[in-house]
Parts: C-alpha cells; sequence; structure tokens
C-alpha cells in the first residue's frame, strides 16, 4: 500500500495547489477560480464516498472531478473498495465544456495511478483542511478562492463529517448533532501543544526528567511521544484521544498506520467482548476479585456497576461442559524469537481457555484495560506482536539525569528507594539500542532498590524523580 502526504495552499486569489507526496515521488497540481478548489473536491468526494458506505452499505464506490488550470488541468478519480482508495490523476491540455460532468478531454495523458489506505489519506486531507483553515480562518479560506461564499466556500460540514463528528436522524428527515462538541473538535484540532508540553502534561510525569529535557533541549519525536502515552496509565478514552492528535498531525506515515491499526483493533476488540455469546457470562467483581454480580449480556452487567465506589471489573466466560462446543477454543500467544525474520512468533495453545476477556474500570467508571481473546486473524498478528519496530513497543532514548546511588521516588507507587546502575551503563544502553532491536519499551526502565537485601523493581525513568 503507497504510503502519502498531502498539503494545500494558495497561491494568490483563486489560484490554490495540492502538493503529494507519494511513495517518495512528488506531485504538484495547480487548479484556479475557472474551476474547483481542489482541497474543497478533494474533501466533497471522501464525503461522498464514506457516506454512501456509512448510509448505504455501499464499499465499493467512485467520484471524479477535475482540477482546472485554464485550459489544462487535471482529472480525477477515486475509487473506494473497504478500505482501499484507488486513485487516478489524469492530465489533459483542454476540456471541451467545462461545465459538462461528461468530462471530454484533449490530450489526456496519466500521471499518478495508485493505490492508498481510505482512512489514511482522508487523514491528509483533513490535516491539509485544519492547517489551511488555521492559517486563513474560515472566511479568509473561503474569500481567498476568488470571493465566493457559495460552492466554493469552506466545507466545514463534509470535514466534520470526515472527522467523525456524531449526529441522529429523526422522523427519518430531521438531523441534529451536537454543537459543542463540535466545537470542542475543531478547537482540539489545532494542536499547537508540542511532544515535550504534552508529555509534561502527563500526570505524574517526573519533574526530575522534565528539568533534564529543558536543561539539554531534549526533543522527542512523534514516534517516541506515541510510544510514551500508549504505554502511560490513562483511561482509555484519553489514551486514544491523545494517539489520534498525534496520528492526525504527524508527517511520520508508519506511525500514522500503526495508531490507526491498534485504534481499529482495539474497538474490535471491544465490540467482541461486549457480545452477547452462546454459553457465556459476564461476571462483575469488585477490585479484590470478590463477585458482585453474574449477568447474560454486557449491558445489564454494566449497569449493575454503577453502585460500585472504588472500580470494577467486568469479565467474560464461558461455560466448558462436554455438551457445550466452546466458543473459543484455543487461544494465540506471542512470544518473542530475536533470531528470526520477525521478532514475533505466534504459538497457538489449545486449552480451552475459561476467560475469555475482561475490562477494567476505575471508581469514576472509566475503562482503564481490556482484551479479549475471541479474536485470531491477520489482524490480531499484525498488531498485537511484540516487534520493537511497532510504536507500542519501541525503545525511547530519554536524557539520564540519575547516577548509581541516587534515592528516588515514585509517587505515582508512593514508594522511594536508590537507584541500581550508573548513569553510563543506561547511557550505554540508549546508544546500543540505535543500532539493535532487541532492545524495547521495558529496557527503558530502571532498577530502584528497596531498603531491604534484594527487594527491588523497575520502573520507568519518566515516573520517578529526586528524592527531596
Amino acid at each position: 500500500m503507497a504510503a502519502i502526504n498531502l498539503t494545500f495552499d494558495y497561491i494568490a486569489v483563486g489560484i490554490a495547489v495540492i502538493e503529494m507526496d507519494v511513495d517518495g515521488k512528488h506531485y504538484s497540481f495547480m487548479s484556479t477560480y475557472v474551476g474547483e478548489n481542489p482541497l474543497n473536491s478533494l474533501l466533497s468526494g471522501l464525503w461522498y464516498l464514506k457516506y454512501q458506505e456509512d448510509n448505504y452499505k455501499e464499499s465499493e464506490s467512485s467520484c471524479k472531478f477535475v482540477w482546472q488550470d485554464e485550459p489544462c488541468g487535471h482529472f480525477v478519480q477515486l475509487f473506494k473498495n473497504n478500505n482501499d482508495l484507488h486513485i487516478v490523476i489524469q492530465y489533459f491540455s483542454d476540456l471541451s465544456d467545462p461545465n459538462s460532468h461528461n468530462f471530454e478531454f484533449e490530450d489526456i495523458k496519466l500521471v499518478l495511478d495508485t493505490i492508498v489506505y481510505f482512512d489514511d489519506f482522508t487523514q491528509e486531507v483533513c490535516k491539509a483542511a485544519i492547517n489551511a483553515i488555521n492559517k486563513y480562518g474560515i472566511l479568509g479560506y473561503a474569500l481567498s478562492w476568488f470571493d465566493d461564499l457559495n460552492n466554493s466556500g469552506c466545507p466545514m460540514a463534509k470535514l466534520l463529517y470526515l472527522l467523525g463528528s456524531e449526529f441522529k436522524y429523526y422522523d427519518k428527515y430531521l438531523c441534529f448533532s451536537n454543537f459543542d462538541e463540535e466545537l470542542l473538535m475543531l478547537n482540539s484540532l489545532k494542536n499547537t501543544i508540542s511532544n515535550n508540553e504534552l508529555l509534561f502534561s502527563l500526570p505524574y510525569f517526573s519533574k526530575s526528567m522534565k528539568a533534564e529535557i529543558e536543561r539539554t533541549d531534549w526533543k522527542f519525536s512523534d514516534f517516541e511521544t506515541a510510544t510514551i502515552i500508549y504505554n502511560w496509565s490513562l483511561p482509555y478514552e484519553k489514551k486514544t484521544e491523545l494517539l489520534k492528535q498525534i496520528a492526525f498531525a504527524t508527517t511520520d506515515l508508519k506511525l500514522k498506520t500503526q495508531i490507526n491499526q491498534r485504534i481499529k483493533f482495539d474497538n474490535l476488540q471491544l465490540n467482541k467482548f461486549k457480545e452477547t455469546t452462546p454459553n457465556c457470562v459476564f461476571i462483575v467483581q469488585y477490585p479484590d476479585h470478590s463477585i458482585h454480580g453474574i449477568y447474560c449480556d454486557y449491558a445489564t452487567a454494566l449497569k449493575n456497576c454503577k453502585e460500585i465506589e472504588n472500580g470494577f471489573a467486568i469479565r467474560k466466560y464461558q461455560i466448558i461442559s462436554s455438551n457445550l462446543k466452546p466458543v473459543v477454543s484455543h487461544t494465540l500467544i506471542g512470544m518473542r524469537n530475536m533470531d528470526s525474520d520477525h521478532q514475533t512468533e505466534f504459538d497457538s495453545i489449545n486449552d480451552i481457555p475459561n476467560q475469555l476477556g475482561e475490562m477494567v474500570s476505575d471508581k469514576d467508571g472509566y475503562l482503564l484495560t481490556f482484551y479479549s481473546c475471541e479474536l485470531d486473524n491477520e489482524q490480531t498478528r499484525e498488531v498485537e506482536n511484540l516487534d520493537s519496530e511497532r510504536f507500542e513497543n519501541a525503545f525511547v532514548p530519554y536524557p539520564v539525569f540519575f547516577d548509581k546511588g541516587d534515592r528516588v521516588k515514585v509517587s505515582k507507587h508512593n514508594a522511594s528507594g536508590v537507584v541500581y546502575g550508573s548513569k553510563e551503563d543506561y547511557q550505554r544502553i540508549i546508544e546500543q539500542s540505535k543500532t539493535n532491536k532487541i532492545y524495547d519499551y521495558v529496557d527503558t526502565f530502571v532498577r530502584i532498590d528497596f531498603d531491604g537485601e534484594g527487594d527491588h523493581t523497575h520502573v520507568s525513568p519518566f515516573l520517578m524523580e529526586f528524592e527531596e
């Protein structure tokens, strides 16, 4: 699947250019007010393709439009097949009838023919639109297209639809969306906060690490920032929101793809867990694992959790009997093998599992962790592997602010102790991680010895700070 970056800008009033980088090759497409605003046409086309699937269950659909540079231009066609988007762009020297939708061209030549992920390309187009609106403003963006607030204006509604703004139909005619949520969505997409500021805002982020980052002017990449956030103890919705923001803003196509894969897979797991499955029950348990209740469906189980004050877990179990066919007859276990071409090898364990999954929530009802073993497919093997090249598992270099013998505390765990290894030891690991894939996120952890012989733990350096 092709990797793509896309940008948009105005050159002058009524003249705009779309720049694309596709698998390392650069393309530039200019359009004038004689034709359509090129960014608007992309937003409209993608909106149409998504709307066809969302509302009419059309997995395959297409659209076409023209970017005209008078008299020449480019003929653009988009073909959607599930999550694949086939993009075909052709150059023409003249258009016989600009107002006709039959598109009769002269001297037409193929410029670009590629297939990308629909969601990835949609993100690129939405990002370009947000950047343009941030730069010019809503009215400024619209009026820069030759003083027009009609069809060539700012297609904000289509942008919000593509970004996932929720809406509901009533009586099959009237449709309503939440204006306050739409404003929050648009405001959050300005994304003016730096990676370092984002990390500093995380709960329990080390003050000592923050001071060392600022002293050394250390910068974390988008990939490294996403790794830290994914491994941080946060409510699932908040973590997902932050990862979406990074995926939306980053130009790192590898990271963008991996975050999208992770979110899609997590949604699959959650939906699978919540399904009412024959011969399965949902058990609500307190933090000490004592049972609050047993229910036949997820919705009833969740409803009965509202009275629990100190957090809870909902666990899904299958009833195992010689008279019943198991819902899941084996589980998939990933093991790291550093000598193989891929770091992860999956083993299928044929023992029938009793527990099929769980969802653990905090005292406020926010989801913290979850898993489901009901999925065993290509996506499971792609996303749930342990390879250090995935953002979930990657080693993150950091400035070492501590040395052997320093007394440090971990506020999150209300614990303190002494650093075991020397600064040189940890700096050596950081340097080796640049060329050796064996290092992953766990290798960033620091050994802390507590008072008492042999009593120790390993903690993230982003959570530890000097004891005052």
